[in-house]
């Protein structure tokens, strides 16, 4: 199972209306919930694999980020992996960390879901035409990054869980127990926004 921690603020827009798909859209960490674990020998409820999921990403930190003005080009890195991460405060603290500094805390509980096999997508860059003021809002306000998925089922569980804490530290005060989910699922369409602007930014394909 893949552990990590990833400096990145995430929302889900679950159930939103995404232009030229067909398929019904239905909520991805309910889906999450209902199969995790669960073998596709075990799962009756098949019309839940027929259905499209969507995720919207809000990447505030955008790495690395260069602009060719020669030719027009921005190269944006973005965590392809990484759907999903909503987190509820639970409490407050103070401790010391390993390094024997005292850090005051927030207690918070996080629902967490990664692609399975995301080993393909990280680090992954992202080529779009652009120009100095776009280079400029991105480097401003960062990206949204709306991923549409479909679940698959092959020999093993489409859905893996794991219960992962992580402790408070100087650089980020939060103890987090993270309900980390990875799902096996092929990415139908994926769209990224400047926040603030419904119309997304055009990638290169390659």
């Amino acid at each position: 199972m893949l552990k990590r921690t990833t400096l990145i603020s995430l929302a889900l827009v679950a159930g939103a209306i995404v232009p030229g798909l067909a398929h019904a859209q239905g909520n991805l960490l309910q889906f999450v919930q209902k199969f995790k674990g669960k073998f596709p020998s075990e799962i009756k409820d098949t019309q839940a694999f027929d259905n499209t999921y969507v995720a919207r990403l809000s990447q505030s930190f955008i790495y690395p980020l260069e602009y060719d003005d020669a030719n027009g080009l921005l190269t944006m890195g973005v965590p392809l992996d990484f759907l999903y991460r909503r987190c509820k405060k639970t409490g407050e603290g103070v401790g010391t960390t390993v390094m024997g500094a005292r850090v005051a805390f927030t207690r918070q509980t996080c629902d967490e879901i990664l692609l399975k096999d995301s080993s393909a997508y990280i680090g992954n860059s992202i080529t779009a035409p652009g120009t100095p003021a776009l280079f400029r809002s991105v480097k401003e306000k960062g990206l949204e990054v709306e991923t549409v998925i479909k679940p698959r089922k092959g020999k093993g569980p489409t859905v893996e869980y794991e219960r992962v804490p992580r402790p408070p530290k100087i650089d980020n005060p939060y103890e987090t127990t993270a309900h980390f989910y990875t799902i096996d699922a092929d990415v139908v369409e994926r769209r990224y926004f400047v926040p603030g602007i419904k119309t997304p930014i055009k990638i290169e394909t390659r």
